[in-house]
């Protein structure tokens, strides 16, 4: 790891985006891929969202890409708390070896 991280001459470090400025980001990144259509994420799902990727920009773009390949090979037009919940599992954010946080479970609701 030492040779690594002589390597690198530029270190940057950010800091967690809050709430609505995870929103405003997960907006952005998708005017950059150029996406023209209706609302894409629930409330509930981008609260989720928010919550388990901690505002962290590199957990937001990777929970965000594997929900988005999901609904894609789904064929699911929306993106609801449900999916953001299984990808969650699927990534591990929610098992208790990821810092001590628990088995995500959603029921009863699909929003």
């Amino acid at each position: 790891m030492k040779q690594f991280v002589q390597r690198i001459s530029l270190k940057r470090r950010t800091t967690a985006l809050n709430e609505t400025d995870t929103y405003k980001y997960i907006r952005h990144r998708l005017d950059i891929a150029e996406y023209k259509g209706p609302e894409l994420f629930s409330k509930k799902a981008m609260n989720l969202i928010w919550q388990h990727s901690e505002g962290i920009p590199r957990r937001i773009n990777i929970l965000c890409d594997n929900i988005l390949l999901n609904a894609f090979g789904m064929n699911n037009k929306k993106i609801q708390a449900i999916q953001v919940a299984e990808a969650i599992n699927d990534l591990s954010f929610g098992q208790s070896n990821d810092g001590g946080k628990p088995h995500l479970r959603l029921t009863g609701s699909k929003s």
